[in-house]
């Protein structure tokens, strides 16, 4: 499968900021340092596509990427910790919430969990929100490379045990670092692009 051309086009602080084309978009969703600018990288081929740093709440608005001139990945605010203020933090969530509801050009949601941690009490308080909103949903475990793959089947089944998501959901296992997951991850974007 060839990997789409991408191209950073457009920043969006809220809902009424995102592009008006009528073009679908999947969002990547996640705590704050959980890997999803780097997830961005990954999935294009592209090392600085996406600024990536070690520091946490360093996205703060909603980031968007053209892939093929077809459809947009779009990179938005962590939640949790953030080297930030609590109401910068409160403007993240307000738009997140928004941006959940409000946009009708979204086709899925790409959830991201740290696998060495599993779920945290706020990705929890996301997922309830995505539900309530029923979005097709793919739960990405990151960072999968920091543990033995002999234990990737039952950790991913103890994470799970411990959501309310879906029976169809999607669930994929990542690693930026020892590449794969992407090709997963891609077929799963491509059908609810189809879909639509």
């Amino acid at each position: 499968m060839a990997t789409p051309q991408a191209e950073l086009t457009h920043y969006a602080a809220t809902l009424a900021e995102c592009p008006k084309e009528p073009i679908p978009e999947v969002v990547l969703s996640g705590r704050s340092n959980v890997g999803k600018s780097t997830l961005v990288n990954y999935l294009t081929r592209r090392k600085k596509l996406a600024h990536t740093s070690k520091t946490p709440g360093k996205t703060k608005v909603f980031i968007y990427f053209r892939m093929d001139d077809a459809w947009n990945l779009v990179d938005m605010p962590g939640y949790g910790y953030a080297k930030t203020s609590e109401s910068e933090r409160a403007r993240w969530r307000k738009a997140a919430t928004e941006y959940f509801h409000g946009r009708t050009q979204l086709a899925g949601v790409v959830q991201l969990i740290d696998m060495r941690v599993g779920p945290t009490s706020a990705d929890r308080d996301r997922l309830v929100e995505l539900n309530r909103r029923g979005l097709p949903l793919c739960l990405v475990m990151t960072k999968a490379d920091k543990i033995p793959r002999a234990r990737h089947e039952s950790m991913v089944a103890k994470h799970l045990a411990n959501l309310n998501v879906p029976p169809t959901t999607g669930v994929v296992i990542t690693s930026a670092t020892a590449h794969y997951g992407a090709k997963e991850l891609w077929a799963w974007i491509n059908d609810q692009l189809a879909s639509r």
